[in-house]
């Protein structure tokens, strides 16, 4: 499943969701392709040519395991730039989600032009990758990151949090995302789908990042990104309002300084 969108930059200092693609496979070997399609390395390509200088953000949900939790996932592209490692990572080791969200920043990419990105996974199942291109941020690492595992015990407004994350007084973006490790519980419903974005932050696509399920079970939208702009970022906790009670979640997030 692919989806993607294209959109002009926006003028103006602030930084800019510029243009996004996303693909998973959720582990399903007797679905019919794409969702049998299991390699240690999946290909995704921005929709459009990206602009030297700005920036590249990835996500990534992957399947781990209790004994090696997570693994390494690395990237290389087309255009000879080198990716850094992961800025973070949270690991969910509940024995029905055993799931790892990762953060990758690049600042600045130097060569612009048709970007094709190959990320290589430590295991076969249960692959997602969001990629984005932002204008707008300044040329340096991510000021900050955090995560949080969390079972849900309320519907109450924002109630899933990445704790706190320290921006400063620069302006820039916290940029995240929130995955629902348990959608496949038939006992609570199943099919719940990816939590809402909280209070003042914006989803950074309505099609949702997914990883989705145990084989053959549920394999609808699982994972919510967002972000959210501030002249002067201070410390904040990125927020999540659940759809159900009872549901595990993950969530991490981090943010980025503005030019």
């Amino acid at each position: 499943m692919l989806r993607y969108r294209w959109t002009a930059p926006l003028v103006g200092a602030a930084p800019a969701l510029i243009q996004q693609v996303n693909d998973r496979w959720p582990g399903q070997n007797t679905a019919a392709p794409p969702d049998n399609s299991q390699s240690l390395t999946r290909t995704i390509a921005l929709p459009g040519n990206i602009t030297a200088g700005n920036s590249i953000v990835i996500q990534v949900c992957h399947f781990n395991s209790a004994t090696s939790p997570g693994g390494t996932v690395s990237f290389a592209d087309n255009l000879g730039n080198t990716f850094p490692a992961a800025t973070g990572r949270v690991d969910d080791l509940d024995a029905s989600a055993n799931m790892s969200l990762y953060l990758f920043f690049m600042p600045r990419i130097t060569t612009g032009g048709a970007q094709t990105i190959t990320a290589t996974f430590p295991y076969l199942e249960w692959q997602s990758l969001l990629v984005m291109e932002w204008s707008g941020l300044a040329n340096q690492a991510p000021l900050d990151w955090n995560g949080s595992v969390q079972t849900s015990t309320t519907t109450a407004s924002d109630f899933l949090t990445t704790g706190n994350i320290v921006g400063g007084s620069n302006a820039g973006i916290f940029i995240g995302q929130c995955l629902n490790g348990t959608d496949q519980n038939t006992a609570n419903g199943g099919g719940v789908g990816s939590p809402n974005v909280g209070t003042g932050f914006t989803a950074v696509n309505s099609g949702t990042t997914n990883w989705s399920g145990i084989e053959n079970s549920f394999v609808g939208p699982a994972c919510q990104p967002e972000y959210l702009y501030s002249t002067n970022l201070g410390t904040r906790a990125m927020t999540y309002t659940p759809k159900k009670a009872a549901e595990s979640y993950v969530s991490i997030g981090m943010a980025l300084k503005a030019a």
